[in-house]
């Protein structure tokens, strides 16, 4: 049903890439379920996302309508359009050349303010480390490092809260 949500949202570009992502997810989710389950998860995931694409069916015939007539990949070359290498790393530090627009008023070459003007957002290091968590964790312990970033086990409420899941398994040491 999200991906119907998003595309009432208003913008279709954002839906697409929460569509493959959401796929991206189920085919993992399905390549590691046991065998016995991955009919049933594969029917579920399916309803959700044809009944979230039929909710968003009146917005898919206009938008299907305008992509006929739209031309706006023959304006821009999207292929030819990426950041400069400096950038890259203003996706995990975005300050890391100052406040927004404000030193690209000393750049003679410009690049300051292609960057700020092509970075269409920034990834941030506690998302980076939570994906890293989740890249690198065993399953059965993601709850615990996920509910530690919060703080040390003597001061959060998160690792608490996580021991009295019963999803939750401590890791073994």
């Amino acid at each position: 049903m999200a991906i119907g949500y998003s595309l009432y949202a208003g913008f279709p570009e954002t839906a697409y890439l929460n569509g493959l992502l959401a796929l991206a997810w189920a085919v993992l989710r399905w390549a590691t379920e046991a065998p016995g389950v991955r009919l049933g998860f594969l029917r579920k995931v399916t309803a959700g996302g044809l009944s979230g694409l039929l909710a968003a069916a009146p917005l898919l015939l206009p938008f299907a309508q305008f992509m006929a007539v739209a031309d706006g990949s023959a304006r821009l070359d999207f292929n030819r359009i990426s950041l400069p290498g400096p950038g890259l790393v203003a996706f995990l530090l975005p300050y890391l050349f100052g406040p927004i627009h404000h030193f690209a008023q000393f750049d003679r070459t410009g690049v300051l303010e292609y960057i700020w003007g092509m970075l269409g957002g920034f990834l941030g290091m506690p998302l980076a480390f939570l994906a890293l968590v989740g890249l690198l964790a065993p399953r059965r312990s993601l709850g615990c490092a996920c509910c530690s970033v919060a703080g040390s086990p003597s001061t959060s409420p998160a690792p608490r809260w996580c021991r009295a899941s019963p999803s939750w398994s401590a890791p073994s040491r």
